[in-house]
């Protein structure tokens, strides 16, 4: 489905993803994991056209995705649950989740999937008049990720969804996650939380310093040695007496 290949993002002088590569499979639910200033929000960003590209590729059913406007990358089906939600915070929730359902095509068909997706999120449902900036930060999650889904995702991507959340509601965003697994909705999912992504998601990256430096099916890498040493930086190699960082896939 999405294929991106020697990925290199700058901001002006600084360089923040440097020569990464990333596949993912239909029905797949990929990780990408790491601490804060990894660059991982800005390989999401790179995919849906938020910031341009320096050089590699990204390509989507085998077209290529680089240059072509935010609008024309979320036609093809990818739709980014941003790191901090995106939702207008002076609209009411109703009007919040009908921007997302802007593409389809008549009143009764954005009548059924609004009712389909709110069987999904029974938090927001029964607060549609409510302005969104009122919502916990749980809900105006929820909210986030159902407007995305508003769109009919081939693809969805998921910033930090359990950035600032109290534990039980982490695991009820995991829990609706889990749900659109069973779906067959694919997965793109950056968290700073390892256990939580490795729980969650079939193969898992490590980023770390705008490289990848360990990548594989989710059950090898919790069990490698090597896993928090590219994690959290460690010294690896003939100096530590540990091998370098290899694909566990």
């Amino acid at each position: 489905m999405l294929t991106v290949e020697n990925l290199h993002v700058r901001y002006g002088s600084i360089v923040a993803l440097r020569g990464v590569s990333v596949t993912i499979e239909d029905g797949e639910a990929v990780s990408v994991i790491g601490p804060n200033g990894a660059g991982k929000s800005t390989l999401l960003h790179a995919i849906t056209g938020v910031v341009p590209v320096a050089e590699g590729s990204i390509e989507h059913d085998g077209e290529s995705l680089v240059g072509r406007p935010v609008e024309r990358i979320a036609a093809r089906g990818l739709s980014l649950v941003p790191e901090h939600r995106g939702i207008f915070a002076s609209l009411t929730v109703e009007e919040n989740l009908l921007m997302g359902a802007r593409a389809l095509s008549g009143r009764a068909e954005r009548a059924a999937e609004m009712a389909r997706i709110l069987e999904l999120f029974p938090a927001i449902a029964g607060r549609l008049r409510r302005p969104a900036g009122r919502l916990s930060g749980g809900e105006q999650q929820q909210l986030a990720i159902a407007r995305s889904l508003l769109t009919r995702p081939r693809l969805l991507l998921l910033d930090e969804p359990s950035l600032g959340l109290a534990p039980q509601v982490i695991d009820l965003v995991y829990e609706i996650l889990a749900r659109l697994r069973a779906e067959g909705i694919t997965l793109l999912l950056v968290e700073q939380s390892a256990h939580r992504a490795l729980a969650a998601t079939d193969r898992t990256y490590v980023l770390r310093t705008g490289r990848i430096e360990l990548s594989g099916g989710t059950a090898e890498l919790r069990g490698a040695a090597q896993f928090e040493e590219a994690y959290f930086g460690f010294e690896t190699g003939p100096a530590s007496g540990m091998p370098p960082p290899r694909d566990y896939s």
